[in-house]
């Protein structure tokens, strides 16, 4: 299996790696042992997300296309930036919910608006200083006809005691 590989930079300077690589039957038993980032201690994870993901492609005796992504640790400005982000996101939901309810009372609307700020903030990722994001893509062409799929990953910085 041949990889090519590239730097990306992304939102907010956050700089990936991509490693593109196309996958066969022959090479599903290898995925389990790829080189993918520059930490063996993610690796494992990293190779659970390609394995699952080609899984789930059910490429059967097609090729299969995989783009990974692999981010350097967040620095603590850009894991900020991110959070801002996510805060702006919740309070889109809070305030359309609220303006939803808006109708039927004050009360109604406010409860609206909180329960979906609420909602939306336990899905979204909060990010911190030292996370590494991972994006991964496959494609498959014939068969049935194009097939796309897509997995994410936050691998959460490993905080060492003193």
């Amino acid at each position: 299996m041949k990889q090519e590989r590239t730097q990306y930079i992304g939102h907010f300077g956050v700089v990936f790696m991509l490693h593109r690589f196309t996958v066969t039957p022959s090479d599903r038993p290898g995925l389990q042992h790829l080189r993918l980032s520059e930490s063996v201690a993610t690796d494992y994870e990293i190779n659970t997300l390609v394995i699952d993901l080609y899984e789930r492609m059910q490429a059967k005796g097609l090729p299969c296309e995989m783009l990974v992504a692999i981010s350097k640790p967040l620095l603590r400005e850009q894991a900020d930036r991110f959070n801002e982000q996510r805060i702006n996101i919740v309070r889109i939901a809070s305030g359309s919910a609220a303006m939803l309810f808006k109708p039927a009372g004050a009360l109604a609307s406010f409860l609206a608006g909180s329960g979906a700020g609420a909602f939306v903030d336990d899905r979204l990722r909060t990010y911190h200083q030292g996370d590494v994001v991972i994006d991964a893509h496959a494609s498959v062409s014939g068969g049935i006809g194009p097939q796309h799929s897509s997995m994410s990953l936050l691998i959460a910085a490993r905080i060492n005691p003193s």
